[in-house]
């Protein structure tokens, strides 16, 4: 790839006037992160921010949703529930366990190996939201279907 980005479009349905990659584009720079994403909106009205933090408890890995830290507009999280913007660089040099057969294990995997090994930040920008179906990977354009 030669893009300096890359969009991980996990579960994302469609893309319509509330998604603004510019301005992930625009916040992955100056914010200085690995990677930065939206909220999330399911059809029907519901959204989630999709920010998710994770701590060691007793010997347990724990998630909780919520942040700790905010910067123009956006938080900082240990995980994201959606699609996320990616330095391209960063992904090629960090791919996904192939071994972990479970898509949802397998970015928390991702994210917790970034946030804890390499003490890489993601950032969440709740104002550009994709609408995604959980499980699903069609990809449409345009107004929603």
């Amino acid at each position: 790839m030669q893009t300096p980005y890359t969009l991980v479009g996990r579960s994302l349905t469609w893309f319509d006037n509330d998604t603004s990659l510019e301005h992930l584009v625009r916040e992955i720079s100056e914010l200085n992160v690995m990677a930065v994403s939206g909220a999330v909106k399911y059809p029907g009205g519901l959204w989630d921010m999709g920010c998710v933090q994770s701590a060691y408890r007793n010997f347990t890995l724990v998630y909780r949703s919520g942040y700790l830290h905010s910067l123009h507009e956006c938080v900082f999280c240990n995980y994201t529930k959606g699609p996320f913007l990616v330095r391209t660089n960063f992904l090629q040099q960090r791919l996904f366990d192939k071994r972990i057969r479970n898509e949802e294990v397998m970015f928390r995997d991702f994210f917790h190996n970034q946030s804890y090994s390499n003490n890489q930040r993601i950032a969440l920008c709740p104002d550009s939201d994709s609408t995604s179906l959980p499980g699903k990977t069609k990809l449409q354009f345009g107004a929603s279907p």
